[in-house]
C-alpha cells in the first residue's frame, strides 16, 4: 500500500519519503551559538505532555478503516479506471484471491454501490 492506503499494482513499490526519517542530530551543535534569547523565553513546565482530566477518552470502537473496507474501496476506485477490469486482475492487483474479490464486489453490489451493465464477458462495471 502507499501511504494513502491505496494498494499498488504489481510489481511497484512505495519507498517513503526518506526526509521524514532524518534525524535532528544536526541541531545539537547549533543551540550553542544562539545568543540573543528573549527574557520572557522560559523553561517548558514538566507536565505539558500530560492530558487534562476533562479531555474524554477515545472509545474502543473508533478505530481506522479495515483492510476489507480499504480493499473494497480500492476495487471501486479501480474499477472507475478501467469499467472493464476482470476479478483476476483485481485478484492479482489486490493480492488476494479471487473468491474474496467475488465477496467484496457481491457485498458492493447489495450495498448498491456497484452494478454490472452487460454480461459478465463484455460487459462493464458502473459505480454508483
Amino acid at each position: 500500500m502507499d501511504k494513502d492506503g491505496h494498494i499498488l499494482p504489481v510489481g511497484e513499490v512505495w519507498l517513503p519519503d526518506v526526509t521524514e526519517n532524518v534525524t535532528d542530530n544536526v541541531t545539537d551543535n547549533v543551540t550553542d551559538n544562539v545568543t540573543d534569547v528573549p527574557d520572557n523565553v522560559t523553561d517548558v513546565p514538566d507536565n505539558v505532555t500530560d492530558v487534562p482530566d476533562n479531555v474524554p477518552d477515545v472509545p474502543d470502537n473508533v478505530t481506522d478503516k479495515s483492510t476489507a473496507e480499504k480493499r473494497r474501496d480500492e476495487i471501486l476506485h479501480l474499477m472507475r479506471l478501467d469499467k472493464k477490469i476482470t476479478y483476476d486482475n483485481l485478484a492479482n492487483i489486490l493480492h488476494v484471491s479471487r473468491k474474496t474479490v467475488q465477496r467484496d464486489i457481491d457485498l458492493l453490489r447489495s450495498q448498491n454501490k456497484l452494478m454490472r451493465e452487460g454480461e459478465d464477458h463484455g460487459g462493464i462495471w458502473i459505480v454508483l
